[in-house]
């Protein structure tokens, strides 16, 4: 089970818990002058998925024949992909328009639920499923690591 990092805004406000440190995520290369880190949300696992343990005895032992042929077992459940979960986070309406050296960029800004600081955005036409995008944009002068904020004392200790 992967490490799970949580993020604050400045205002100490839990915003996002994600198996990725934002120091190793990649960074938007020029024209963009941000430097914003690319965040992979992914999806979380369907609240439909199939609980082994749950299951009684007599299902969790069928097994199945895959297109390859080989034997699989039923209930087991295959390795769920990584995801980023936002919290306290609110889209804005409207978006901004960016002029960059190629163009222009539409990106719909996603901001603290408490204070309104810019922590992120994503890019889109206006589409809802599209804003969700498959990343987001995080701007890292608005976030600060939960262990951050302990060893400065604006977080109590576990």
């Amino acid at each position: 089970m992967p490490l799970i990092t949580t993020y604050h805004c400045l205002c100490t406000n839990l915003l996002l818990a994600t198996p990725y440190s934002l120091p190793t995520l990649p960074q938007r290369q020029p024209p963009s002058l941000d430097h914003a880190r690319i965040l992979p949300l992914g999806k979380p696992p369907s609240q439909t998925s199939v609980d082994e343990d749950a299951l009684p005895p007599s299902v969790a032992d069928i097994t199945l024949h895959n297109s390859d042929g080989n034997a699989q077992n039923a209930a087991k459940k295959e390795a769920e992909p990584l995801y980023s979960l936002l919290l306290n986070t609110t889209l804005d309406r409207r978006p901004i328009i960016v002029e960059r050296e190629d163009g222009f960029e539409k990106r719909w800004v996603r901001r603290c639920g408490r204070c309104r600081t810019a922590v992120g955005y994503v890019l889109g036409d206006g589409d809802t499923d599209k804003m969700q995008g498959e990343v987001l944009y995080l701007l890292e002068e608005g976030l600060v690591e939960t262990e951050e904020l302990r060893k400065q004392g604006l977080l109590a200790s576990e």
